[in-house]
């Protein structure tokens, strides 16, 4: 049987909150326009600058704050945005990118190629601190403007997936009169050109947003209506008791994140939403670099060990389905064959361990009169992360392996993934683009938390993220996550999908490639 110290939510717990969906009136239509739009949200989004954050959830807050240069369809189709139009030299190292003539930043100042520049030079400055942004860019770290609204963007050799990466909220474009007031330390003060301007943003408490009624620009294929809230309000709230009990009560339309259980009991009392989105869902780290998952025995039978809807059905009641692949479906390089890669076998876990040298005496393994024993750090803020890293030990403390979880908070969180202080990190990443995977396993990547320094998975990765050769790139990438399972770099745990809960009333939401939220033409 798996055993965990807590659970995140009792079977009390989501009894009481079905049971008070049924006595309540939030689900049912209402009348008048939609004036203010109340989501319950569940992260702090701090930072909110786009240039500077890594936070996955941030995005759909800025996506709807900063337009892109292009727009990404559901589909994965390059559409028309700040850019009309888009040339690549034949040596796909330059895009010329020509601009519209007619947008202006939420403070006045004039939409042009002078200001991509800025927003490039802000992003690859030093002390800007860019995370994901500039590893979005690539290789493509140099713009110039070459007439008022034509720029180019130069890349020191091809990078495959810029054009896609551009549509990323993340590399949204902000007011460069903002960038030269506040330069890194810019927060609250961000100024962009979409369809809300920021109105405030109180640190744990709230972001409002204000519509911007001289946003005449969306793009065609985002299918924005005329109708949208006047306000967005994201109220920030971790628990996730408090966010639904927020829908029940009407104060908010909107809930994100639900877990499992809750909304499997709620699904039929309002609008329910599994969004997915593209790139390596969620997963744990394992780092090669400490005792004892530098013992490749070690990683590969954790892999073995692990069964993986046991864990999506103790830790989220089984409302996702489990992942066996490094890449999830949806996303370029995904490749079915791959599933069958460590299926759940405790007898060959065993055996990989006897193999190195590894002795099972009483209740753990030890080698050389050392206990195996390692620690899962989990973030305490996101309480999947936390659920699942118990599952996890559960499961590694039945095979043998003695696990202790460190819950950290944010700043802890990152300093040990970075310095690799945990043998296994629960974490997940949504990406446009496979190239997420150059990022965390190419040698000295900024999110290389398993600490890898292999040449063959650098050569793989290293072409597959300049080759333009379609079918070329694909099976590079496939071979790269053969490579990654083969070194036991990752532990695939279930897909990107954020559990939704909206008042029946409400529709025009739309989402964007990469499963970013846009709310310009919600109403009800």
């Amino acid at each position: 049987m798996f055993r965990i110290r807590k659970q995140l939510i009792s079977t009390m717990g989501v009894a009481a909150i079905a049971a008070a969906a049924a006595g309540c009136g939030g689900s049912g239509s209402s009348d008048g326009p939609l004036t203010t739009l109340s989501i319950a949200w569940a992260d702090n989004p701090a930072p909110l600058n786009p240039a500077v954050t890594s936070q996955d959830n941030t995005g759909s807050i800025i996506a709807n704050i900063f337009d892109r240069l292009v727009w990404l369809t559901p589909d994965a189709e390059v559409t028309p945005w700040l850019a009309t139009k888009w040339e690549i030299s034949a040596d796909r190292k330059t895009y010329t990118f020509t601009l519209r003539d007619d947008v202006t930043f939420h403070d006045g100042t004039k939409f042009n190629a002078e200001a991509v520049v800025k927003n490039i030079e802000y992003i690859t400055a030093p002390e800007t601190k860019s995370t994901v942004a500039v590893q979005q860019l690539g290789t493509c770290k140099k713009a110039s403007a070459v007439a008022e609204f034509v720029v180019e963007i130069a890349c020191d050799k091809p990078f495959a997936p810029l054009l896609t990466n551009v549509s990323s909220p993340y590399l949204g474009i902000q007011s460069p009169k903002a960038i030269a007031e506040h330069g890194a330390k810019m927060s609250s003060e961000m100024v962009g050109t979409g369809p809300y301007r920021l109105d405030s943003f109180t640190a744990n408490e709230s972001v409002v947003l204000k519509s911007n009624k001289d946003n005449t620009w969306a793009p065609k294929a985002a299918g924005f209506g005329d109708s949208g809230p006047d306000t967005i309000v994201f109220k920030i709230a971790p628990n996730p008791q408090a966010r639904v009990a927020a829908l029940q009560s009407g104060q908010s339309q909107i809930v994100q994140k639900v877990p499992g259980a809750i909304y499997k009991s709620l699904e039929g009392k309002y609008q329910a939403v599994a969004k997915g989105a593209p790139g390596m869902g969620h997963f744990a780290s394992i780092n090669t670099s400490r005792f004892p998952t530098d013992d490749l025995a070690v990683r590969q039978a954790i892999l073995y060990m692990i069964d993986r809807k046991a864990v999506m059905q103790l830790a989220e009641s089984g409302a996702f389905p489990a992942s066996n692949t490094v890449l999830q479906p949806g996303t370029f390089g995904y490749d079915k064959s791959l599933e069958s890669l460590y299926p759940h076998d405790p007898k060959k876990a065993a055996e990989l361990l006897e193999g190195a040298g590894w002795r099972r005496s009483g209740k753990f393994w030890e080698k050389d009169g050392k206990q195996l024993s390692l620690s899962i750090g989990a973030f305490s803020d996101v309480p999947q992360y936390v659920s699942v890293s118990e599952a996890i030990q559960a499961q590694l403390q039945d095979g043998g392996i003695e696990a202790k979880i460190e819950l950290q908070g944010r700043a802890a969180y990152l300093e040990a993934g970075d310095q690799g202080k945990n043998n296994i990190t629960p974490s997940s990443f949504v990406s446009l683009d496979p190239v997420i995977l150059n990022q965390w396993f190419v040698s000295g990547a900024f999110f290389n938390w398993s600490k890898v320094a292999d040449k063959q998975l650098d050569a793989l990765l290293d072409e597959a993220a300049s080759t333009s050769d379609v079918e070329r790139r694909k099976s590079l990438y496939v071979d790269a996550q053969k490579r990654i399972l083969e070194l036991g770099l990752l532990l695939p745990e279930r897909p990107e999908q954020d559990l939704i809960l909206m008042d029946k009333s409400i529709k025009g939401l739309v989402t964007s490639g990469g499963g970013f939220f846009h709310f310009a033409g919600v109403s009800r």
